[in-house]
């Protein structure tokens, strides 16, 4: 050919090879005139090569016919020395394609050909510089960023990763097995650098990573993110950061001199910061050149990751040392700790030692991190994810092995000022735990997550400021509340000892006025010398809570929930309708489930919905509830044409409807429906999990003041109230943008009202409501620390507050005064206090630490019920609103909640209108309930017995027609031989349904461990009866009651007489009070 017949053009020609293809074909022997050819047929590298041809035979033929080689002199061996390269070049990339793929697989960075980076390199150094080793990123971090752009999603790397030649000599490599087939392999790993400690070292390291992304462009020329990016874009991000808007950043004096200069180490947490949100944007589609430039325009990210950390590390008094990148804000152990022991708690010495594991059963090593609760493993370590100590599916800090008998709650003991060894900022022991449904769990206080509380240490100095602002002005007013000095304003004296009165405690004046304004203001103060803006503008959303001093404080303590409330001031929330909703992972657990299905579709740009009959019934009543509404600046009123004009393409006229706030009372809550009249909930999806106390909550905070008493010498003193956040949900202003999709109307179609808070209906004001609400919780329990410590708990706005101690009056009253400081509106006629009081439907007593149900409830349902049988039967509508009252009857009085599953069964088959008689089973439980309720209305809280071990075993086997069961007590590690036991043999004759389900080996092959659960409970009646002591010891000792019955029921044993068919008459129900009456009386 002409092109190559030159030795000139040959050259040339084979300066186009790979460096691979040609040092492949230089030791295979092949002439400079053939690879001249190859490369000007283009083949340059070994992958075209190897597929060239199928086999041989093909190759052959490929080098006679396109290479022209038969006619050449010597073109047998020269075609030999070809298929010799080709055989090669299959196996090189055969083996590259499997090494390819089991890194997809498992997750780790492919490797690169060190030829094809070395040719990234001159591609590089011919279109801007020649660049040195230390300045050339490293293969495996080339390696990452290609596997980035491989996998379409970009992340920000830490510079701890950015690795030059110089920094990676010797690449590491990591031993792994295969779990396929359990051989080890060999594989690259990551590189660790250490952080940049200088500017000069920054700048380096900031060039490597741009050396990176224009490696990335030159190797994927054709994606767009990365066209045009250039090393001088990275530099001039260097020098932002370098230069006097960030390193040398200065605060001065008077006289010129610093005397404040930003950390290195927030420099590179802000250098982190931008460089994730350009990652973020390039994600979204954005060139990596206008990513970095919006990035550092960013006012927002500047503020929240430099400038007020920096204004924080201001204000940190000497006496506290400012945490270290990198380290947590747990309190370090002592120096002798240090010396003690060289772990934590979990090796050679712990209370583990010689009992963690490292590898699996069958040889897979164990994953350290997923062990860690301090740590997050990424799931692509290869590793097993079990429990190092039972190797179940479960990290071991969830172990319940682990926690063993020292399984305890919060580790709060009784004394004269409130709970000692113990606070927020000095943590101890882990949160408060509860029995629920057969499994231990961290209790739920409606305010915050335990990791929230103990999540570090906040800064004390500042803490203690506050924290006395607040208790000097609270304590004057707790001696008048409790009669100890003269008070000077009778009228607030009145109201704090009615705060404090046994049993009847109700306030109808504000115990606080003045003196919570003036605390207020002096809170303010100290705010702004910490540099914290706390006051309000004249463009903020108008609310009762001071939402900027709320902010301020909780950025002081450090709290990880507070940026949002400075812009809930200014702007107001949104209702998450065609906008995403925020996670916080610091303070909820993520949400899982919904109960509403979402949608994508376009929104109507206008629904108007009719109001439902129940509104129209009491228009005039809803009519004088929205005018008040309207004075108080809660809803704006408006003509149709102008909220059309208003709000164009986002107005939603929804459905009102009415409730009676109570049994008998002429005042309705109005109900705006958001959920079907208009399609505006199922826009809205919460990411955040919202958990409410329960009972068993409840119960966790009775057993833990009965534990206090028990412990406590003296005569203990303590006390309950119970308040009221008025209008809680409707504290929380929405952004003007989205009123038009609460607007309402009334009997005038053409007038049209919106409401500018948050309202029931929609789904999102409960959210809002209750990360306020956390926020608030967490910052009183901030400033009460230790001394004024209590038991808290909110359930949506109505709180409960216990305090224990000599002085516990001044707890009560330090937090109500606080709540008032931050000017949350209280409905001072429903707080009460007392020994016993009433909250959320139950009846508590701290006096004998007793929960149930009020007098007035037990008279409700024998009413109902009389009412009702009177009749004849009742309406669907009506028992579905007394099934929702029992629903509380049965959480107080566990006893009674089995009965409460075929009550709900019927009612699920009925009509709202339709009127039926009782049937004979559903009038039995309702008799049977009431009868319970009256005998027995409040229930202790026992201690729930911890001991663990064997107390009973049991079996079933079938052989044909004939099932026998047996069981033997042991309890106390008694042999067999002296053990109390019981059989019973089973057979269609005796015992009919037990052969219902087909053949009863099968059956009982089937149900496994779970059927020997029911055999005790359903099939051995006669014979547990005989042995009912011994149930007694089972159900109470190991507290299996409720997953008794879960099990029965799941197994498809209704409780219904059939199921007693084997047992003699009157059987049945003296069973039924072994159940009833051997298990805990209260858990």
């Amino acid at each position: 050919m002409p092109e190559i017949s030159t030795e000139e053009s040959q050259r040339q020609a084979i300066q186009a090879l790979d460096p691979e293809l040609a040092g492949l074909l230089q030791c295979k022997d092949v002439s400079v005139q053939t690879q001249a050819m190859l490369a000007s047929k283009k083949v340059k590298s070994i992958g075209r090569l190897a597929a060239v041809a199928d086999d041989r035979s093909g190759v052959r033929e490929f080098c006679n016919t396109v290479l022209g080689l038969k006619s050449v002199a010597d073109g047998a061996v020269e075609v030999a020395s070809v298929v010799d390269a080709w055989s090669s070049a299959q196996v090189r990339v055969e083996a590259r394609h499997k090494a390819e793929a089991e890194a997809v697989v498992g997750g780790l960075p492919k490797v690169v050909a060190r030829t094809e980076l070395s040719q990234l390199r001159d591609r590089f150094e011919q279109s801007f510089f020649k660049i040195p080793d230390k300045l050339m990123p490293a293969n495996a971090t080339l390696e990452q960023h290609f596997d980035m752009l491989d996998n379409g999603e970009f992340t920000a790397l830490s510079l701890r990763e950015y690795a030059s030649k110089d920094d990676a000599s010797q690449e590491p490599f990591a031993a792994t097995i295969d779990r396929s087939t359990g051989a080890i392999k060999v594989r690259k790993g990551h590189m660790q650098m250490p952080l940049p400690t200088s500017a000069e070292e920054l700048r380096l390291r900031l060039r490597v990573v741009a050396h990176c992304f224009v490696m990335c462009s030159l190797r994927y020329p054709h994606m767009p993110v990365l066209q045009g990016i250039a090393p001088h874009h990275f530099s001039n991000y260097a020098d932002f950061l370098l230069g006097e808007f960030v390193m040398n950043l200065h605060a001065k004096d008077a006289s010129g001199k610093v005397v404040a200069s930003p950390a290195f180490d927030l420099v590179l947490s802000y250098d982190f910061q931008l460089r994730k949100n350009v990652m973020k944007l390039m994600n979204a589609g954005l060139k990596l050149t206008s990513a970095l430039e919006q990035a550092v325009a960013d006012v927002e990210i500047k503020e929240r990751f430099f400038i007020t950390p920096c204004a924080l590390r201001s204000h940190f008094p000497a006496d506290v040392p400012v945490p270290a990148l990198g380290q947590g804000r747990h309190r370090s152990r002592s120096r002798e700790a240090r010396h003690r022991s060289k772990g934590n708690g979990k090796g050679k010495s712990g209370r583990f030692a010689g009992k963690l594991k490292t590898v699996t059963e069958d040889g897979v090593q164990i994953c350290f991190r997923f062990n860690n609760s301090h740590e997050r493993c990424r799931g692509k370590c290869e590793r097993a994810h079990v429990c190092q100590l039972c190797l179940g599916k479960h990290p071991l800090h969830a172990c319940p092995e682990a926690a063993g008998k020292k399984e305890a709650a919060a580790q709060f003991s009784a004394g004269s000022q409130g709970p000692a060894q113990a606070s927020l900022f000095q943590p101890r022991g882990g949160p408060m735990r509860t029995f629920y449904k057969g499994r231990w769990r961290s209790i739920h206080d409606g305010g915050l997550l335990a990791r929230s509380l103990a999540g570090g240490r906040a800064e004390l100095g500042a803490q203690r400021e506050v924290a006395a602002l607040a208790r000097n002005r609270s304590q004057r007013f707790s001696a008048v509340g409790a009669g100890n000095e003269p008070c000077r304003k009778q009228q607030q004296g009145r109201s704090c000892r009615c705060l404090l009165t046994d049993g009847r405690g109700q306030a109808d004046l504000v115990p606080f006025e003045g003196a919570a304004a003036d605390t207020a203001g002096e809170v303010d103060a100290f705010l702004m010398s910490c540099g914290m803006g706390v006051l309000s503008s004249g463009s903020d959303q108008h609310s009762e809570v001071h939402f900027r001093r709320l902010a301020g404080a909780l950025q002081l303590l450090q709290d990880p929930d507070f940026a949002y409330l400075t812009a809930m001031a200014e702007h107001g929330v949104s209702l998450g309708v065609d906008k995403s909703m925020p996670r916080v992972p610091e303070v909820f657990e993520e949400k899982c489930k919904w109960n509403r299905e979402f949608t994508e579709d376009a929104m109507a740009p206008e629904q108007i919905a009719e109001n439902y009959a129940s509104s129209k019934e009491c228009m005039s009543t809803i009519r004088e509830q929205v005018y008040e509404d309207v004075a108080k600046g809660l809803v704006e009123r408006m003509s149709l044409s102008e909220a059309r004009a208003r709000f164009p393409g986002r107005l939603a006229i929804a459905a009102l409807g009415a409730v009676p706030k109570g049994a008998g009372s002429d005042e309705v809550r109005v109900v705006f429906d958001a959920s079907y009249s208009i399609d505006i909930n199922r826009r809205i999806k919460v990411l955040d999990q919202l958990r409410s106390p329960l009972i068993d909550d409840v119960s966790a905070v009775l057993r833990q003041l009965r534990e206090e008493f028990e412990s406590v010498k003296a005569s203990p003193s303590w006390f309950s109230l119970v308040y009221d956040i008025a209008m809680a949900h409707r504290l929380v202003p929405v952004r003007p943008e989205d009123w038009g999709l609460q607007a309402f109307s009334l009997d005038e179609p053409e007038e049209v009202f919106v409401h500018k808070r948050g309202t029931f209906g929609v789904c999102s004001a409960a959210y809002w409501w209750s990360r306020v609400a956390s926020g608030a919780v967490r910052l009183l329990h901030a400033l009460a620390d230790r001394d004024l410590a209590v038991y808290h708990m909110l359930y949506s706005d109505d709180g409960w507050l216990n305090a224990t101690g000599e002085y516990f009056w001044r707890k009560i009253l330090f937090w109500i005064f606080a709540l008032q400081v931050f000017e949350f509106p209280l409905s001072w006629k429903k707080v009460r206090g007392g020994r016993e009081v009433q909250w959320i439907g139950y009846q508590l007593n701290v006096k004998d630490f007793s929960r149930g149900i009020s007098d007035k409830k037990v008279r409700w349902f024998s009413e109902w019920l009389g009412k009702h049988s009177n009749a004849g039967g009742v309406l669907g509508h009506d028992l579905k609103a007394a099934l929702g009252r029992l629903t509380f009857v049965g959480g107080a009085l566990q006893h009674v909640r089995p009965f409460l599953g075929p009550l709900f069964a019927w009612s699920a088959v009925l009509s709202p209108g339709h009127f039926v008689q009782f049937p004979s089973a559903v009038y039995l439980i309702l008799c049977f309930i009431r009868e319970e309720i009256s005998r027995v209305s409040m229930k202790v809280v026992e201690r729930i017995p911890q001991e663990e071990g064997d107390f009973f075993r049991v079996d079933a086997r079938a052989d044909k027609d004939c099932v026998v069961v047996g069981g033997w007590e042991s309890m106390g590690g008694c042999c067999t031989h002296e053990a109390r036991w019981f059989s019973v043999r089973l057979n269609r004759r005796n015992a009919p349904w037990a052969f219902v389900k087909g053949e009863p080996f099968r059956v009982i092959a089937s149900r496994g461990v779970a059927c020997q659960g029911q055999e005790v409970g359903s099939v051995s009646a006669v014979h547990v009866l005989r042995c009912a002591s011994l149930l007694h010891a089972v159900l109470h000792v190991r507290c299996t009651w409720n997953l008794l019955v879960r099990v029965v029921l799941s197994q498809g044993c209704a409780w219904d007489v059939n199921c007693w068919g084997g047992c003699p008459p009157g059987a049945h129900s003296r069973l039924a009070g072994v159940f009833l009456f051997s298990h805990p009386p209260a858990l």
